[in-house]
């Protein structure tokens, strides 16, 4: 159990959140809105391939270094809902032991009228590019709607409603028959993020052999069922494989690799391992204890151990995503965690929280920007899905298995 202390920032802030969500009617702001705006798309434009590419890269750092005060230059930008902010405080709000009441159902009815073309997904709520690739606000996104359906999934658990089980079966349903996958050899293959995009990333890979596994858990006499169980092999086997080659955890793998390695996607990799191993104990082949084991020291060792704060990547940025994604980990993982390291990994959270928490406002700033590991710069910009979901979520979700151990 935590120290009384712990407990008591940690409801404070919960509460304070809470508020800031009723305050603002869970509408807000994101980077991707002014990144792909119509307003940085005009300014960044050039016919010369070279002065757009440096125009891009100086006001990408000008908002790494001065979010709170550019933001103005690209205003007035709407607030407006965001799907992973919704289902995140849905989450929180289940990991607290609170079923849903009016005001959560009412915000579980405006997620379901963002589904897109007649169809039980989801898309990424503003138009961006990806290697090339125009995704709009209409493209059918994996990683997106793999937020919607764990909703459903886990609303399900806790209330055996069988609509949210429903709901839960029709998105899959369309997932399996709308998300294509790279096919590396006939025992491996890479889930994508979208129908019109080629990115071999692990997470996007793993987050949807996890929702197979989970609608085998639910229908295990389903019509999808022996589909799902040779495509959940092939989906783990290109990831591990690609662990185990490496020797490390990169973000994309083979064809379409990316080296960079950073705190949440490095533990929402971790979590779905987790998830799979969970729900898929009738899968002989899931032998995943050792692997979860070594990347659980992996991001131990590389994000919490060094320096005196959580990091994004080692001793760079210190951010409120992050933060939320080492308080998951914690709160999932910590009975695997020997003592020494199960404090340092606690005084480094709080430190954070120290850090990025803005008192006056009661909400956590995006990120502190660091030299060496040392904060030298706080950016201030408001981002309810990127900083105050994923806080709440992560507070809910530790102050749950508070009160569940009590």
């Amino acid at each position: 159990m935590l120290d009384k202390k712990y407990i008591d920032k940690l409801t404070f802030i919960h509460d304070k959140l809470l508020e800031y969500f009723k305050i603002n009617k869970h509408k807000g702001i994101d980077w991707s809105s002014i990144k792909y705006g119509e307003k940085y798309l005009n300014y960044i434009e050039h016919k010369n391939k070279f002065v757009k590419k440096v125009k891009s890269s100086l006001v990408a750092r000008s908002f790494n270094f001065f979010g709170h005060t550019i933001l103005s230059f690209f205003e007035p930008i709407e607030r407006k809902y965001f799907t992973k902010a919704i289902c995140l405080y849905l989450m929180g709000r289940l990991r607290t032991n609170h079923l849903l009441d009016k005001d959560d159902l009412e915000l579980l009815q405006i997620l379901k009228s963002k589904k897109i073309n007649n169809s039980n997904l989801y898309a990424h709520d503003v138009s961006y590019k990806i290697l090339g690739s125009n995704i709009t606000d209409r493209t059918p996104n994996l990683v997106t709607t793999y937020f919607v359906a764990d909703l459903y999934f886990n609303l399900y658990l806790v209330t055996n409603d069988e609509g949210y089980k429903n709901e839960f079966r029709l998105i899959i349903v369309d997932l399996l028959e709308t998300i294509p996958f790279y096919r590396k050899s006939d025992k491996e293959i890479c889930f994508q993020y979208t129908p019109v995009s080629h990115y071999n990333v692990h997470n996007a890979n793993l987050l949807f052999c996890e929702l197979l596994i989970k609608y085998n858990y639910l229908y295990p006499q389903g019509e999808y069922f022996a589909k799902n169980q040779k495509l959940i092999i092939q989906s783990l086997n290109y990831s591990i494989s690609d662990f185990k080659n490496t020797g490390t955890y990169f973000y994309a793998g083979p064809e379409t690799r990316n080296k960079s390695i950073d705190n949440y996607h490095t533990g929402y990799v971790l979590r779905s391992l987790n998830e799979i191993k969970t729900y898929g104990q009738n899968i002989e082949e899931l032998n995943l204890n050792l692997e979860i084991e070594k990347l659980l020291k992996f991001y131990i060792d590389t994000f919490i151990i060094k320096g005196k704060y959580i990091y994004k990547f080692r001793l760079k940025d210190i951010e409120s995503h992050s933060l939320a994604e080492s308080i998951i980990v914690f709160s999932i993982f910590n009975n695997y965690i020997d003592t020494k390291t199960k404090q340092i990994y606690l005084t480094k959270i709080f430190k954070t929280i120290n850090i990025l928490y803005d008192n006056k406002n009661n909400k956590f700033y995006n990120k502190v920007i660091t030299c060496m590991g040392v904060p030298i710069r706080k950016d201030k910009i408001d981002y309810i899905r990127w900083s105050q979901a994923w806080m709440f979520f992560a507070i809910s979700l530790l102050l749950g298995n508070e009160q569940n151990d009590t």
